[in-house]
């Protein structure tokens, strides 16, 4: 569009994407939400949630709809390793609190989610 980027903006074009030309992306991808952080990398989701310590491992190929949780799988615990520490990068990156000397840190949320906690299937390990 001829618009000049600015210096905050850490992003790359998906043109290149759209068009059908191969070209080297992203080996993953890192964001959050609230209390909520992820990182995917196409094949698997990891999921922390600051306020509780609890984390997910999905297999995004075998199990699209994220119904399993692989978290305390041991066959899973290397790629469960792989995509925190990752998202301990990340998060260092861009000066999260919720990371110190290398380790996630949670913090307990200042509200109350007795309510979302009864009503959703997110917390599907019984932690509060």
């Amino acid at each position: 569009c001829g618009v000049e980027i600015p210096d905050s903006v850490d992003g790359q074009s998906l043109v290149p994407l759209m068009l059908g030309q191969p070209e080297a992306f992203r080996s993953h991808t890192c964001g959050n939400c609230g209390v909520v952080y992820g990182v995917s990398d196409g094949e698997t989701k990891y999921m922390w949630f600051s306020d509780d310590d609890c984390e997910f491992l999905f297999d995004l190929q075998g199990d699209p709809r994220d119904m399993h949780d692989l978290a305390e799988d041991p066959l899973w615990r290397p790629k469960l390793e792989q995509q925190r520490q990752r998202l301990v990068e990340w998060m260092a990156q861009h000066g999260d609190p919720h990371v110190e000397s290398g380790m996630l840190k949670s913090s307990p949320a200042d509200w109350d989610l007795t309510w979302a906690r009864a009503s959703t299937v997110w917390n599907n390990r019984g932690r509060h």
